[in-house]
């Protein structure tokens, strides 16, 4: 039966306020450098860098939300990591979480031993658990320059991958416990910040430059297939990244979402339209921004049988004045929630997602731009409004 594609969803105009909840965020830890922490749901962790390149592990309470300690120091994986001073002057993200057959492990970027910080001398380490707070780390193979990991998150996986990048910005993957099956990204443009993993399958995607449009891009690693998914007008992901997920309100189908034009989100699924002999992937939700608002760290994330969207977005051309913003996919139920507040004028950053026992919150970093040097506040978080699980 062929099914009929969702008309296109729903505009964001202004005003932007109709079902949004109390707007709120609260300061969680007051340590100005958890900058870019990734949460680990499983273990009720979180794992940052600190400003000289220590490599941490803080707890997360599951009831409260709360960490422990509340300045995130709870174990120390390595004092070799890339600071953040450094990932300043060398584009590069923080540590990872990446999920291994006998659990999850951490891969950061590091420095050669002895050597000068530089980007030459850049390398990626894995930091596997050896016991209870015990971490033994490895500078993985080859000896060239390699930074930036990204990785995979299949439970269980017993060929975790990583994305990451060589001096030039060139796009590699691997199989992290294989240096021999390291590949170069094909199309991948140097100048996008980063490619991703697709979770449940041996896939990546991204976007990238074709006949003068950016467009989304999957690539199968097994098969080294490459299938350009998006042709519609706009660019792809100039200053961000897609994802592509199984949503459960779909039967676990696989979804995707880019953003066009730094302000428009648009979510996409592969239906068979009437007359077609072939299913296309098809818009079936966007939610458009103003002109001067630029969407930024837009992630998805799936609770209570449903798909979801966070994001931030920004005054252009900078991102000092931000706020966070959730919305889900539901093209006859849409809405965009406005959760954090305009004042005080903040940048507000990297949003990730922690799922309590009260239900959902995202947790940023807020700085306050106004004075120089700016000054980091910690980590804040805001309440989605979603219902506490079972509820």
């Amino acid at each position: 039966r062929a099914l009929r594609a969702a008309p296109l969803a729903w505009m964001l105009t202004m005003p932007v306020h109709a079902q949004v909840p109390v707007q709120n965020e609260s300061l969680v830890s007051s340590q100005p450098d958890i900058i870019d922490l990734e949460f680990s749901q499983d273990r009720a962790q979180f794992l940052w860098v600190d400003a000289v390149g220590r490599v941490w592990i803080g707890n997360i309470d599951r009831n409260t939300g709360l960490f422990s300690p509340a300045n995130g120091k709870g174990t120390l994986v390595s004092a070799d990591g890339m600071s953040i001073a450094k990932t300043m002057v060398i584009p590069t993200n923080g540590a990872e979480w990446v999920s291994t057959a006998t659990g999850e492990a951490v891969v950061f970027s590091t420095f050669l031993p002895g050597a000068a910080k530089t980007k030459d001398n850049a390398r990626i380490a894995l930091a596997t658990e050896t016991g209870p707070g015990q971490w033994q780390t490895t500078v993985l193979s080859p000896e060239a320059t390699r930074y930036a990991p990204y990785a995979s998150h299949d439970s269980g996986d017993a060929l975790p991958r990583l994305s990451y990048v060589d001096g030039a910005g060139t796009h590699y993957w691997r199989n992290l416990f294989d240096a021999g099956s390291e590949a170069l990204v094909p199309q991948a443009n140097p100048t996008q910040r980063s490619v991703r993993f697709v979770q449940g399958a041996r896939a990546m995607i991204y976007a990238a430059p074709v006949n003068g449009v950016q467009q989304v891009l999957h690539y199968n690693l097994d098969t080294q297939q490459l299938e350009q998914l998006t042709f519609d007008e706009g660019d792809k992901d100039i200053r961000t990244v897609p994802w592509m997920w199984q949503a459960p309100e779909f039967g676990g189908e696989y979804l995707f979402f880019t953003v066009v034009n730094y302000s428009e989100l648009r979510v996409y699924r592969k239906l068979l339209a009437p007359g077609a002999q072939q299913p296309a992937w098809t818009v079936i939700y966007t939610a458009k921004f103003p002109n001067r608002l630029t969407v930024m760290s837009p992630e998805p994330f799936t609770y209570q049988g449903k798909s979801y969207i966070y994001l931030v977005t920004s005054k252009a051309p900078d991102t000092y004045a931000s706020v966070v913003w959730l919305s889900n996919i539901d093209a006859d139920n849409a809405f965009v929630r406005k959760l954090t507040p305009d004042s005080p004028v903040r940048q507000r950053s990297d949003p990730e997602v922690f799922f309590t026992q009260q239900g959902p919150y995202l947790y940023f970093n807020r700085a306050d731009q106004s004075v120089l040097p700016a000054k980091q506040e910690g980590v804040y978080r805001t309440f989605t409004g979603l219902p506490a699980p079972g509820n």
